[in-house]
C-alpha cells in the first residue's frame, strides 16, 4: 500500500509547483495516482442516541449535579391521566463524547410541555422548572444537593390553563428568580414574581396580557438596553409576536405592549440574540402554519422596532428554534426543529455583513422533531446540537463535522506524481485555497484507496510574509489524575507583516514525542483562532479530558493550522511542544513524589 504524502495539517503551494514529498513504499508501481480538488464543503453531523423515552416536548442543558460538566433535562408529555408524564434529566458521566445516565426528577405532573433550569433558592444548586398542559401547573423542583440529587416539587401556580412554556428570569433585579409562563388556552402570559424566599411557593402571579390569544412561547431579553429584561411572546392563534417593555423602575412595571408582527401564521417559538453583531438584541421566530423561520433585526433605538428577514419558508410545521455558533466561526447560526418533516435543520450564517444563511440538515430522521438546543458537550471548538423527538421519544446528540466534497479530477501524469514528487497547478486559480485529495487505484484489483487529503494554497507571487507561532504551552496541573479534566494554555503570535484568515489549532498528547497530529498522537481538543494581525498575540486554551490517556508521561503539543491553511511561509512554525511532560497518575496519588526524567 502506498504511503504519504506529508501530514495534512501543513501544505505549501505557489505559482510554480505543489510539492507532495511522496514516500512510495510498498509496490507503488502497481498503482495509478490522481489528484482531485474539493468543489465545496459539506457541513454534517454525527448523531447518537442519549436516551429513548416517549412524548418528548423540550430539551435543555445545565450542570445539574454540580460536577462541572453539562447535564441534560427534558419534559415528557404523556397522555392526559396516563401517569407517564414526567421531568427527566440525564446525568453526564464524562467522556468525549460523554455518556449519560437517565434519571427522573418528578412524576407529579400531567402533560409536561417544557422544562427549564435555574437556581431558584440561592443555595448554589441547579433546580428544575416545568410547565404542564393538562394540570395547568407551573412548578419548580428543589435540588437537595446529594449526588445524584433528588428533587422536591413546589407549585408556583396551578391556574395557567394549558401551560405550554416556562422561563426563569429575575425580572425586578432584586436577586430572586422570577418565572414567566404561557397559556395555550387563551389566558396569555403570566409573570410569577418571587416575593418570599423562605416559602418555596412564595410567588405573586400577575397576568401580563390576556388579550392576544393562545400563547405558544415566552422568553425575556433586554431589548431596550436599560439592563432590565423585557418580555417577548409568540401567539399562535393571532399569528403575532409581541414584546412588553420593562420600565426599569422599582417596583418593577411593564409600561407598554409593542406588536412586532401579526403575520407570523401559527407563531410557535422565539429566541433572542445579537444575530448581526451590532450590539443590540435581535429575535428569531418560527411560525409553523406558514412554514417560516425568520430573524427580526432591531434598529437599536431606545424603543426598538424590528425588520423581518426570512431565513426559510419551507420549514413545514416548525416547532422550536435555537441560536448558537455551531461551527465555531464567530457568527451566530440558527437551528430549527421541524415537526412535520421529521428533521432538524442548521441554518449556517455565511456572511456577517449581509447576514445571509445557508441550509444544512442536522438529521432528517427525527420523528416529530419538537425541540433543539445548542450546548458544548464535547471538547471540540464547535458546539453540539441536542434534539428532542415527540415521535420516537429520543434525546439525540449531534457532533458538528466539516467534510470536503471532492470532484473535478485534475489531469496529471502518474509518473510525475510518483517520481518527480510535484504537481504543476496551472488548472488552479491563483491566490485561492483548495482542499485536495490523493487517490491510489490498484491496477490489478481496481481497488481505489484514498491516501490522504488536506489544504493547498496557490499564490501568484509567492508566499506572503506571515507566520503563526505558539509559545508558553502549559498544562495545569502538570500531574493529572486519570479521568480528571485539565487546562491547556498557549499563546499564538503573528510575527509577519500580513494578516491571515483565521485557523484551527489541535492539541495532542504523544506517548513517543513524535508529533504528527495522527498515528498514536491522542487528540485532546481543538481551538479556532480568528485572524491575527501583524505583530499581535492572542491567548488560547482548551479544557482537556484525561480519561482517554493511560498512566504515564506524554509530550504535550499544539499543532497550529491543523485544518485551514493560514498561508504560513514555513513548516517549522506549526508544531510546538511543552517544556515539561504531561504526567497521568492514578487517582488519589497527588500526594506522592514524582520526578521529571
Amino acid at each position: 500500500m502506498p504511503q504519504g504524502p506529508f501530514p495534512p495539517h501543513e501544505s505549501e503551494g505557489n505559482d510554480t509547483q505543489i510539492t507532495f514529498r511522496w514516500d512510495p513504499t510498498g509496490h507503488a508501481n502497481e498503482y495509478d495516482f490522481s489528484l482531485s480538488k474539493a468543489s465545496g464543503v459539506m457541513y454534517e453531523f454525527d448523531g447518537r442516541d442519549i436516551a429513548i423515552t416517549r412524548d418528548l416536548r423540550s430539551v435543555g442543558a445545565a450542570d445539574i449535579d454540580g460536577d462541572g460538566d453539562l447535564d441534560l433535562y427534558s419534559a415528557l408529555t404523556g397522555v392526559a391521566g396516563d401517569q407517564q408524564s414526567r421531568i427527566e434529566w440525564y446525568r453526564n458521566l464524562g467522556g468525549n463524547p460523554p455518556l449519560f445516565l437517565t434519571l427522573t426528577a418528578s412524576t407529579a405532573i400531567n402533560g409536561a410541555m417544557e422544562a427549564a433550569a435555574a437556581d431558584m433558592n440561592h443555595d448554589g444548586l441547579m433546580d428544575l422548572l416545568s410547565a404542564s398542559f393538562f394540570d395547568n401547573k407551573i412548578a419548580w423542583y428543589e435540588n437537595n444537593g446529594i449526588v445524584p440529587p433528588d428533587f422536591t416539587q413546589h407549585v408556583i401556580a396551578d391556574n395557567v390553563r394549558g401551560a405550554i412554556a416556562v422561563f426563569p428570569v429575575d425580572m425586578d433585579r432584586d436577586g430572586d428568580m422570577d418565572v414567566l409562563s404561557a397559556s395555550a388556552l387563551g389566558d396569555g402570559i403570566f409573570w410569577h414574581e418571587r416575593i418570599n424566599l423562605v416559602e418555596p411557593a412564595g410567588f405573586y402571579t400577575r397576568n401580563v396580557d390576556n388579550t392576544s390569544g393562545a400563547a405558544s412561547d415566552v422568553i425575556a431579553a433586554d431589548l431596550t438596553g436599560n439592563s432590565y429584561p423585557d418580555i417577548i411572546a409568540t401567539y399562535s392563534s393571532s399569528d403575532s409576536v409581541v414584546w412588553y417593555e420593562h420600565s426599569g423602575l422599582v417596583p418593577s412595571s411593564l409600561v407598554a405592549r409593542h406588536v412586532i408582527t401579526t403575520t407570523a401564521e401559527g407563531a410557535s417559538s422565539v429566541a433572542a440574540a445579537d444575530i448581526d453583531g451590532d450590539g443590540d438584541m435581535d429575535l428569531v421566530v418560527s411560525s409553523e402554519v406558514d412554514r417560516t423561520v425568520a430573524w427580526y433585526e432591531s434598529d437599536g433605538q431606545p424603543v426598538p422596532t424590528f425588520t423581518e428577514h426570512v431565513i426559510s419558508n419551507s420549514a413545514n410545521g416548525v416547532r422550536n428554534v435555537a441560536i448558537g455558533d455551531v461551527d465555531g466561526d464567530g457568527r451566530l447560526d440558527v437551528l430549527a426543529a421541524i415537526n412535520a418533516l421529521d428533521r432538524v435543520v442548521y441554518y449556517r450564517q455565511v456572511d456577517a455583513d449581509e447576514v445571509t444563511f445557508e441550509t444544512h440538515p442536522v438529521s432528517e430522521d427525527i420523528q416529530r422533531a419538537w425541540d433543539v438546543t445548542v450546548a458544548p458537550l464535547t471538547s471540540s471548538v464547535s458546539a453540539d446540537v441536542i434534539t428532542a423527538s415527540a415521535g420516537n421519544g429520543k434525546i439525540q446528540h449531534f457532533d458538528f463535522k466539516r467534510r470536503h466534497v471532492f470532484e473535478d479530477k485534475l489531469e496529471t501524469e502518474a509518473e510525475d506524481l510518483k517520481t518527480n514528487q510535484y504537481f504543476h497547478p496551472e488548472l488552479l486559480d491563483p491566490d485561492s485555497g483548495y482542499a485536495w485529495r490523493i487517490t491510489a487505484k490498484n491496477r490489478l484489483t481496481t481497488e481505489t484507496v484514498i491516501t490522504t487529503s488536506g489544504p493547498i494554497w496557490v499564490f501568484s507571487t509567492g508566499v506572503p510574509d506571515l507566520a503563526i507561532e505558539a509559545g508558553s504551552l502549559v498544562a495545569e496541573p502538570a500531574f493529572v489524575e486519570q479521568g480528571d479534566p485539565f487546562l491547556v494554555r498557549w499563546t499564538e503570535t503573528n510575527p509577519g507583516s500580513s494578516t491571515g484568515d483565521g485557523h484551527w489549532s489541535r492539541v495532542v498528547a504523544s506517548p513517543d514525542a513524535e508529533i504528527t497530529g495522527s498515528g498514536n498522537d491522542i487528540v485532546l481538543g481543538e481551538a479556532w483562532t480568528n485572524p491575527i494581525g501583524p505583530g499581535t498575540s492572542v491567548p488560547q486554551q482548551i479544557q482537556a479530558d484525561s480519561s482517554g490517556l493511560d498512566l504515564g508521561s506524554y509530550t504535550l503539543a499544539v499543532l497550529v493550522d491543523f485544518y485551514d491553511h493560514e498561508k504560513d511561509e514555513s513548516n517549522e512554525n506549526n508544531i510546538f511542544t511543552a517544556d515539561k511532560p504531561l504526567v497521568i497518575i492514578e487517582q488519589n496519588a497527588v500526594g506522592n513524589w514524582h520526578l521529571f526524567q
